[in-house]
């Protein structure tokens, strides 16, 4: 995104970047060129947020989102298959609004006329999802009880993995020797591929369980392990060292 924020050969440049749910100065990469992008006097930047960030202290104009507490959404579980809606506890703050209700001023400002624009939050809802799909349950989004939230079943089963979700396999079990992925990209198996790089160091970002750590592995070393204690143990300015 930085790289094309400062492409002079694009025709048309980017003149302006609208910005919502997202921070991009600080996930994307190339942080340098991506604030040197967002610096640009010539580009107009308008973003949607509910705190300043730091993408936000670049923009021109940042219309103020209300948060989940203030409008009424539906939300999948995280990790788990279960769907529940909830309806807005308190009135927006301030001139604060939800992003669909935004969308929708601006859109009616452009005299955008498409349904898109123009259904309410409901409407939105019970689009984005299938009510004919059995695992609704008979209930239109815009409908599920918020006393509850609906536990997703396939064909009356659990929700199980290689099984009746994704990634299914014809055992329905984890596959290490997979003959569809042989039959499909001529990898039954998983290969390996040496590294070939100028760079003695290789980042990677993998999850742990146990902590949020940052791993700088140096090829044929051992590992060092970066994490929130390093940063109170007095080691100096670098803490992979």
């Amino acid at each position: 995104m930085g790289k094309l924020l400062l492409d002079e050969s694009l025709n048309p440049p980017v003149q302006a970047l609208f910005v919502y749910n997202h921070n991009p100065l600080i996930v994307h990469p190339d942080q340098n060129r991506m604030k040197q992008g967002l610096k640009r006097e010539d580009l107009f930047i308008v973003g949607i947020e509910v705190a300043m960030t730091d993408t936000m202290a670049y923009a021109d104009v940042v219309l103020p989102a209300c948060t989940h507490f203030e409008h009424a959404d539906v939300y999948a579980a995280y990790g788990q298959q279960y769907l529940q809606r909830a309806e807005p506890i308190i009135a927006p703050v301030g001139e604060s609004l939800p992003n669909t209700e935004i969308f929708r001023r601006l859109a009616a400002r452009f005299g955008f006329t498409d349904p898109a624009f123009t259904q309410d939050d409901a409407e939105l809802m019970d689009a984005a999802l299938n009510s004919g799909d059995p695992r609704m349950q008979g209930f239109r989004a815009s409908q599920i009880p918020i006393d509850r939230a609906i536990k997703m079943e396939f064909d009356g089963e659990e929700p199980v993995l290689f099984h009746n979700v994704l990634p299914r396999t014809a055992s329905g079990k984890v596959e290490l020797e997979s003959s569809d992925l042989g039959a499909r990209f001529g990898a039954a198996l998983p290969g390996y591929k040496p590294l070939v790089s100028p760079y003695p160091l290789t980042l990677i970002t993998p999850r742990l369980r146990s902590a949020d750590h940052l791993h700088l592995r140096r090829p044929g070393r051992q590992w060092r392990h970066a994490g929130p204690r390093d940063e109170h143990r007095g080691r100096g300015r670098s803490r992979f060292d």
